[in-house]
């Protein structure tokens, strides 16, 4: 195990370039480009915490909302993965 760390290590600037590469080329056809991998979810975060504390009133014993958006993250996002001839 070490010694495939150290491997990493030692190859830190070519890990460092493809991980740069691999950013740019997700990104560049976004307008936003990589700060758009940040407001999205931050957007969704606000959505979910308007939603449920203003319009439904959801009481969450003390809990704040970002940490319930936490939690119920990984049961929406499944959803966005829906092929469409199936949410029709």
């Amino acid at each position: 195990m070490t010694t495939y760390i150290r491997e990493l290590y030692d190859a830190r600037d070519l890990l460092s370039i493809w991980v740069q590469r691999e950013i740019k080329a997700r990104y560049t056809t976004s307008t936003l480009g990589f700060a758009w991998a940040v407001l999205q979810p931050l957007a969704v975060l606000a959505i979910f915490s308007f939603v449920f504390s203003v319009l439904l009133n959801v009481p969450t014993r003390g809990v704040p909302y970002p940490l319930w958006w936490i939690y119920f993250t990984p049961v929406f996002y499944p959803l966005e993965q829906v092929p469409p001839k199936f949410v029709q």
